[in-house]
């Protein structure tokens, strides 16, 4: 499903490390209180909502709207959508500084 969506398999072994790390492989777990700010965490990688999929002043639907990856933070708890963000999110991080992993403290 990876694959499907863009990443490399020569992205697989992280990827599946942060997958493990993140969510022991969980699709539908949703971290509602590891977060101070009150943020939630969504899905295989964890995916935040208050820096990807809620509205905020420089991106007024969200950027994973924007990007046209899901309607709504719920959907991140589908692999297939989670999967398909993370890719957007390791892009945008390795644009804009050489690091596809920080988001993910890698």
């Amino acid at each position: 499903m990876a694959l499907s969506v863009g990443w490399s398999q020569d992205q697989w072994p992280t990827l599946d490390y942060i997958i493990w790390r993140e969510s022991r492989c969980l699709p539908e777990v949703v971290n509602t209180t590891l977060n101070g700010d009150g943020s939630h965490d969504y899905g295989l990688t964890q995916i935040n909502d208050k820096s990807w999929c809620q509205p905020n002043r420089w991106w007024p639907d969200g950027w994973l709207q924007a990007q046209r990856i899901v309607r709504n933070c719920d959907q991140l708890r589908w692999p297939i959508y989670n999967l398909a963000a993370a890719y957007a999110i390791w892009n945008y991080s390795y644009e804009q500084n050489g690091n596809g992993w920080q988001p993910w403290g890698i």
